[in-house]
């Protein structure tokens, strides 16, 4: 494995072909770049938007995402992963409270 490859096994479960070369070309892509791709670059090479959130999500930390786009977590600053870090704590934190209030309305239609 080259050093601009990750081990793809490191990845979540692949559904099917399609993802894999997905996943290989993004990874790629982001190796040989060394810094941020954003979503614009990332479509330049056949990866949507959609297709790089769920990459980064199966990726179990090796990709984080941030304003400027996407970046391998290997060349990322210890800033850059705290800051990821820190908006993913955010984000479950707002789901939570979403969870919450959805409980809410379950347990007051219940109770009638």
């Amino acid at each position: 494995m080259t050093q601009t490859e990750l081990n793809l096994t490191t990845f979540g479960k692949i559904s099917d072909r399609s993802d894999r070369e997905d996943r290989r070309r993004m990874v790629t892509a982001l190796g040989l770049n060394g810094g941020w791709m954003t979503r614009a670059d990332l479509r330049k090479i056949g990866i949507s938007d959609r297709t790089a959130r769920d990459i980064r999500r199966w990726s179990k930390g090796t990709i984080i995402f941030g304003q400027r786009g996407f970046r391998l977590a290997r060349t990322a600053t210890l800033e850059e992963l705290h800051k990821c870090a820190a908006t993913l704590n955010s984000q479950a934190d707002a789901m939570r409270q979403e969870a919450a209030e959805i409980w809410r309305v379950i347990n007051r239609r219940e109770e009638k």
